[in-house]
């Protein structure tokens, strides 16, 4: 029985130094059927040629302006006709059948899917490993309810509409997402899934930003929580994140988690260009 069709978002904005390597994690080390929409509102480092010399069937292209990410992840998303969908940055990649684990444990009826990842720098070496934790508004505000996105799969009807990403939201577009979908149901799943990109330069490990995520964090979770809670949440979070530190340690040294690599493609990652 074929696994059901899947899309994959990837919204990309001068990423051409990434792109071989993300484009070949998904459309040379997958087996199940895809679509790849790639959302460039206009690249000017050879993103958008590289993007047009890939030999692939299943990649789509959609050049045009947007006003930040989320509306571009939006412009993805709203044509999407397949059954599940999962977006993934220009920056990021798969680990070789990360998107296939990712379907399967879908078919089981899941509305969400959540697997694990590893943190990898610019070079693409490995830095360490990412565990999920069980996702709750209140254990995200906490500190103890991550979610490794680039390792997250939807089921497309559960979605709050075709367009489901808050475009006021301008860095914590993820979060909000989730938030929108916490009473549906969520499979966790143990396997590694995808690699997480990161470096000086991305929204998330640039210094300048962490103050204005952190701010716009807060607003979120007082939305959805009220202040009162949100509050209680802030107080609890340095115990919270203290646990489960010591519980990333221990899963480290019992589990001895190991990088998967990257299957097919080389260590240059150029594919058909």
């Amino acid at each position: 029985m074929p696994l059901p069709e899947v899309t994959v978002v990837t919204i990309s904005f001068n990423q051409a130094q990434f792109l071989p390597r993300l484009l070949d994690s998904i459309h040379r080390n997958q087996e199940c059927e895809f679509e790849h929409i790639v959302v460039d509102p206009g690249s000017n480092d050879g993103s958008r040629e590289l993007l047009q010399s890939y030999e692939s069937s299943s990649l789509r292209l959609i050049f045009e302006d947007d006003d930040g990410p989320a509306n571009g992840l939006n412009n993805g998303f709203e044509g999407v006709g397949t059954e599940y969908v999962t977006y993934l940055n220009a920056d990021d990649a798969y680990a070789p059948g990360g998107l296939d684990t990712l379907v399967q444990h879908g078919a089981t009826g899941a509305d969400v899917v959540v697997g694990n990842g590893w943190l990898i720098d610019e070079r693409d070496r490995p830095v360490k490993p990412l565990f999920s934790d069980r996702f709750s508004p209140f254990r995200s505000a906490a500190g103890f309810g991550t979610i490794v996105q680039q390792s997250t799969l939807y089921r497309t009807s559960s979605l709050p509409g075709p367009r489901p990403f808050n475009e006021q939201s301008r860095y914590t577009w993820d979060v909000d997402l989730l938030c929108a979908l916490s009473s549906c149901s969520f499979a966790y799943i143990p396997e590694v899934v995808a690699y997480f990109r990161l470096y000086e330069g991305t929204v998330t490990g640039t210094p300048e930003n962490r103050d204005a995520i952190a701010d716009e964090r807060r607003k979120l979770m007082v939305g959805q929580l009220g202040k009162e809670r949100e509050a209680l949440a802030r107080v609890v979070k340095p115990g919270a994140r203290a646990v489960k530190r010591l519980r990333t340690i221990k899963r480290e040294r019992l589990d001895r988690p190991t990088f998967p690599g990257w299957g097919e493609t080389n260590d240059q990652a150029r594919g058909s260009f």
